[in-house]
């Protein structure tokens, strides 16, 4: 136990049972991290990729520096992403949507198609139970 406390996230996780679709062995194909920690990420090369829809961008907004690749249909994600990161595999790749199980799915996706490098957003762009969010931390946004 983590300070007396184990969310229940936690310890289906450590058990190994599948959460929001991967189990243990999937989840540490990549990594997650708040907005603050992929701040300091994005400052590397790499690509920055916003999984929600144009439409919700522009209300919304979205991070400075990130492209936009919404999270659709696997095939062609995969596809796009691997386009945009020059056919590099081991390239830095920071992953983003709304409230983080989007972009979890997705760094699934892309580590069991062999992208070596991919972190999740956990709190997202609008926040969740992991965090605020990129925006409420006050993060650039464009």
């Amino acid at each position: 136990m983590i300070e007396g406390r184990l969310s229940a996230t936690s310890l289906v996780v450590a058990m190994g049972l599948p959460v929001f679709g991967c189990t243990l062995a999937d989840h540490a194909r990549y990594e997650e991290r708040l907005s603050p920690d992929a701040f300091e990420l994005i400052r590397a090369p790499g690509l920055f990729i916003d999984l929600r829809e144009a439409s919700e961008r522009r209300q919304q907004g979205s991070p400075r520096g990130s492209i936009s690749i919404p999270y659709g249909f696997p095939d062609s994600f995969v596809a796009r992403v691997e386009a945009a990161a020059g056919h590099d595999r081991a390239a830095a790749i920071v992953l983003i949507c709304r409230a983080g199980t989007n972009s979890r799915m997705a760094a699934d996706l892309l580590a069991s198609r062999g992208f070596t490098n991919v972190t999740s957003v956990s709190d997202g762009f609008g926040g969740s139970s992991h965090g605020p969010g990129w925006k409420a931390w006050g993060l650039p946004v464009e």
